[in-house]
């Protein structure tokens, strides 16, 4: 299994989560940052969920087409 948005792999204890129907995987890292920005924008906290956009557009390395249209619909300032 390979994270769609970092492009880790999975090791023999790692975890790794799925979205959008499985056709997602994050890795644990990248799930903290979109648990982050969800909580940011359910708060209404626009600083924070710009910095949190940011590191998770920085782990972004070489991500999945599903990841990038998973973004865009549910961060819609990702662009």
């Amino acid at each position: 299994m390979v994270c769609s948005c970092c492009n880790k792999k999975k090791r023999l204890f790692d975890m790794f989560y799925s979205v959008e129907g499985g056709k997602v995987t994050l890795c644990g890292e990248c799930w903290d940052v979109v648990v982050r920005l969800e909580s940011d924008m359910a708060g209404g906290e626009k600083e924070l969920y710009d910095i949190h956009l940011f590191q998770l557009k920085k782990r972004a390395k070489n991500p999945s087409e599903e990841f990038l249209t998973w973004q865009r619909t549910h961060f819609p300032s990702a662009e």
